[in-house]
């Protein structure tokens, strides 16, 4: 996974990586919850998405189920643009500053050590 960079301003990044009409002709997502947060001067936008199957072919999910996922994104300005990293939970993206609230919003997916980690960066604060 590696970085995409392509807007203008930091907010037309967060708008576009949240918005719900996804273009994707199998696939439906609706953010739930969003926040964008600087961690030790790194900017980490965090949102749980739910995701739809509108399709048989998808590896993941049957045409109609759906899941809700975590999502970590990392957002940087290079050269007077900027860009994003997508993580998700399931690659335990050793950021440990999402929303507490977010791990009610979503199930379990893979990674019960990375919502660990994310109650000890809470719990000592």
């Amino acid at each position: 996974m590696g970085w995409l960079f392509y807007a203008a301003t930091q907010q037309d990044l967060v708008d576009d990586r949240l918005r719900s009409d996804l273009a994707h002709p199998r696939l439906r997502r609706r953010t739930l919850a969003s926040e964008l947060v600087n961690e030790g001067g790194s900017w980490v936008l965090w949102y749980v998405a739910e995701y739809t199957a509108l399709a048989d072919d998808l590896s993941w999910l049957e045409r109609g189920q759906s899941v809700r996922l975590i999502n970590c994104d990392l957002i940087e300005c290079r050269n007077g643009r900027w860009g994003y990293k997508d993580l998700g939970e399931a690659c335990h993206p050793y950021y440990y500053s999402c929303p507490l609230a977010f791990l009610d919003l979503a199930p379990v997916v893979k990674s019960q050590a990375w919502r660990q980690g994310v109650r000890e960066y809470h719990g000592a604060r």
